[in-house]
């Protein structure tokens, strides 16, 4: 949906009534923290999200669990797999190091975004612990979806500010 972070009027009512005016930042403050808070759900309601997350486990899985031998091993005892993984990338070894050359890469890249999102959680929404923690692990888990999410509430907070970007 296109309209997830596009500002839009809001009522929100303040039940138990407030009963001075000072009640209301306070208020309004966990409100905002309750919108800002990633829902982890979309590790498995978001397609891609889903999809990033299989292929790193897959990635993982060979890389610790397999090894470059073991998955060699694997894939020169299975025929049909060894001819087309000798076809696309020359030999089983050459596969099996591309897996784990894979992981250590998607690791790097996704923890450097997470990174940059815990930043921004803490400096630009000033977002509490908990929620920047979760942030930062859905990012590590998939990468670039999480962190487009995420970008779409920093651009709704700073309109909402009225920060310009140059």
């Amino acid at each position: 949906r296109s309209d997830v972070c596009e500002m839009h009027q809001k009522v929100v009512p303040f039940l138990p009534p407030l009963k001075n005016p000072r009640e209301s930042r306070p208020r309004l403050i966990a409100l905002h923290h309750k919108v800002l808070s990633p829902k982890l759900h979309w590790l498995v309601t978001d397609p891609m999200v889903f999809t990033i997350v299989l292929a790193s486990t897959l990635l993982a899985y060979g890389t610790y669990v397999l090894g470059v031998d073991g998955m060699t091993e694997l894939i020169e005892n299975a025929e049909r797999l060894d001819r087309v993984i000798s076809s696309t990338f020359g030999s089983a070894n050459t596969f099996a190091n591309s897996v784990r050359a894979s992981w250590y890469f998607a690791v790097t890249a996704h923890t450097s975004e997470a990174c940059y999102v815990a930043y921004s959680c803490v400096k630009t929404l000033k977002l509490k612990p908990l929620s920047t923690m979760k942030w930062f692990w859905l990012v590590v888990c998939s990468g670039y979806p999480i962190t487009s999410r995420f970008l779409k509430f920093v651009k709704a907070d700073s309109e909402a500010r009225g920060v310009k970007k140059d």
